[in-house]
């Protein structure tokens, strides 16, 4: 089994695992076993979503191993030591394990008030998530000045296909699975490239510079944050609206939890064919700039061959699992919908977290690698 089916059939084992137990959870009505402990106070409510997610996130341990460390030790060249990999893993948990506590306070409290009341306020919950996020990696990015000649001849040559009046850096990541993105919204926003693809051609940084400026220029990654709110937006209705046990209840913090990680895998099957539709739209305004088409096919090369390595994959396969399209359908034929909405599958997945989802970490790209957790992998 090739490191790509490998890291896949990883990601479909936890999220079918985490799946399974919230359905079986709903059908079974374990919920129900704990309607009577209200958590009417911020001692209980701590309390309880600390249980919850020490007992989620030991579950999830194994498939972290495996996704983090195992399966990149046996089919890559890492050569680091199992302490290596862990450390910054119990970093990046007890971040989130905090995070998700104080998200959990908050979404108690919200729920007291009408539903539709405390979905405008995860809706505001959500934005600060995001900009909490933007604003961390932000402290992290490498100044102009410590950029070297060829990445500012890279910017430079992108400037000769379009416009980019968007601040360019470089971050560094020790994975290097690593693909940087976009953070911020609009004229505001920044494109990051990992410090790994330094030392890729000029021509190639050059176009995946360029092919993140129309991602920001024809407003397709500000489309996908607006459709990712809205999608995460009905979830927590839905979930809210769906449950059946008292509102502030464990019971009803277990339901809502299962109901909500049940919308954001039913969003996973659908959105990643939208996020592919918006690479597309990309590459053919790449192809109207005269950008060679050589040049795209090499720059999706050269970024694949650090993430799955599959340059080819089959329809439904894709389909289902991969927002991001193969080597092989770049370029091939254009979509049947000219949708842009640029990395919506990944980031309406990151901002699912707003709801507690336990899928943010668990699929097949990101699982047990912390360095993925805030920007997950784009083209």
């Amino acid at each position: 089994m090739s490191y790509a089916k490998s890291r896949l059939f990883l990601g479909m084992t936890t999220v079918g695992t985490i799946v399974l137990l919230s359905t079986g959870i709903l059908s079974l009505g374990i919920h129900e076993q704990f309607n009577s402990y209200m958590l009417d106070n911020i001692a209980a409510q701590v309390g309880f979503l600390s249980l919850i997610f020490i007992i989620a996130f030991i579950c999830l341990f194994p498939f972290d191993v495996l996704g983090g460390f195992v399966i990149p030790k046996r089919y890559s060249d890492l050569d680091g030591k199992f302490q290596q990999w862990l450390t910054p893993y119990i970093k990046g948990i007890a971040v989130q394990f905090m995070a998700y506590v104080m998200i959990g306070v908050v979404l108690i409290n919200l729920v007291q008030y009408s539903a539709l009341l405390a979905t405008l306020g995860f809706v505001g919950l959500t934005a600060v998530i995001l900009q909490i996020r933007n604003w961390v990696i932000s402290k992290q990015l490498v100044t102009n000045m410590n950029q070297d000649a060829r990445f500012k001849s890279a910017i430079e040559n992108a400037k000769l296909w379009l416009q980019i009046p968007y601040e360019v850096h470089t971050v560094s990541r020790a994975d290097k699975g690593f693909t940087g993105g976009i953070i911020g919204i609009g004229r505001s926003s920044k494109i990051l490239i990992p410090e790994k693809w330094l030392s890729f051609d000029t021509d190639v940084l050059a176009t995946i510079i360029a092919r993140r400026a129309i991602a920001i220029s024809s407003y397709s990654h500000t489309t996908s944050i607006v459709l990712a709110f809205i999608c995460n937006a009905t979830g927590f209705l839905l979930a809210n609206l769906l449950t059946q046990s008292p509102i502030g209840s464990l019971g009803w913090l277990l339901e809502f939890l299962c109901w909500f990680n049940i919308w954001t895998f039913l969003s996973l099957l659908v959105l990643p064919t939208f996020s592919r539709m918006a690479s597309a739209s990309v590459d053919r305004d790449l192809v109207a700039l005269n950008v060679p088409s050589a040049t795209i096919v090499n720059s999706t090369e050269m970024m694949n061959a650090l993430q799955d390595n599959e340059r080819s994959r089959s329809t439904i396969i894709e389909t289902i699992f991969h927002p991001i399209p193969s080597v092989n359908r770049r370029l091939a034929r254009p979509p049947l919908f000219h949708i842009r909405a640029w990395q919506i599958a990944r980031t309406s997945l990151f901002l699912s977290g707003a709801g507690l989802s336990l899928l943010t970490r668990a699929v097949h790209c990101n699982v047990g690698r912390p360095d993925l957790w805030l920007l997950l992998p784009s083209d």
